[in-house]
């Protein structure tokens, strides 16, 4: 997994986030602050994100690629792969 310093709150970052329909009603500030506790982790084909039942302080989206959802005995495909995560 590679994980990116903390995002910076840029005009382009804030852009590209209200290209995503869940991210076009909110305001620019909110956007802001998002972007400066966030990150961007990609992971190699097959590398586990997280652990069935593991907990983690991040919210997480999926932006690109492709990525398996496995739980216990039943796999879901999603469409996305490239994960933001928010929380400090």
């Amino acid at each position: 997994m590679l994980e990116s310093k903390y995002l910076k709150a840029s005009y382009e970052n804030v852009q590209k986030l209200m290209e995503l329909p869940m991210m076009k009603d909110f305001e620019t500030w909110h956007l802001q602050d998002f972007l400066t506790q966030s990150k961007i982790r990609k992971y190699k084909d097959g590398e586990e994100i997280i652990k069935e039942g593991a907990k983690d302080r991040c919210s997480t989206f999926f932006l690109r690629d492709k990525s398996e959802l496995s739980r216990q005995e039943r796999n879901w495909q999603s469409s996305d792969g490239m994960v933001i995560f928010s929380g400090k």
